[in-house]
């Protein structure tokens, strides 16, 4: 299952949480972060993915870096 899956349309989520791409995404505009924004450019580009941070700790609290054996933060 990958991110997008787990988070949008993956069965415990679709009974805890009522989630879209703006969720995660606040203030993106998908249009603006590729290099070709008109709808009949050429594709073949990646968007960049941009999504803060700190909406994730609104479901997932604090950072976990004990749990992932990571350094802390200063």
């Amino acid at each position: 299952m990958t991110f997008h899956q787990r988070h949008l349309t993956g069965s415990l989520i679709k009974k805890v949480a009522n989630m879209s791409c703006t969720t995660c995404h606040q203030g993106n505009n998908p249009r603006d972060e590729t290099g070709n924004t008109a709808a009949d450019s050429p594709t073949g580009m990646t968007m960049r993915k941009m999504a803060d941070p700190n909406v994730c700790l609104m479901c997932h609290g604090q950072f976990p870096y004990q749990n992932m054996g990571l350094p802390g933060l200063a």
